[in-house]
């Protein structure tokens, strides 16, 4: 993960080009936030990680709640049983969500957790 100050598409560009040409078809970029570019092997992800978790414990991916800001969340909001967008996401978070909820500086999260776990008793 490379992590600058507000990147220039011009600078993206670049190194998009410089990563791409040292590793060729083995990674996957993704321009998470203004400020961040994401490079990872091809075979890792979000949602490669939380299948393997979900095997080793059991557990379906339909029964997992995902929640994401960013870019790099919309694989695991479409694939995990439930998934769940902050209101300051993207437009292609947002839309790739079950549910959008308050940002996290109005405590979305924390308040749409609540509402599940009072759901559920």
């Amino acid at each position: 993960m490379h992590r600058a100050g507000s990147i220039q598409p011009a600078a993206i560009v670049c190194i998009r080009r410089a990563v791409f040409a040292q590793a060729g078809d083995n990674v996957e970029y993704c321009h998470t936030l203004e400020e961040m570019l994401e490079f990872v092997p091809k075979c890792v992800s979000k949602v490669s990680g939380i299948k393997y978790l979900a095997r080793a414990s059991h557990l379906t991916i339909d029964s997992i709640i995902t929640m994401g800001d960013g870019n790099n969340d919309i694989g695991m909001l479409k694939e995990c049983g439930l998934g769940i967008a902050v209101q300051t996401a993207p437009p292609a978070v947002r839309e790739a969500a079950d549910y959008v909820i308050h940002a996290c500086a109005a405590s979305g999260p924390k308040r749409f957790l609540r509402y599940l776990i009072k759901k559920r008793t």
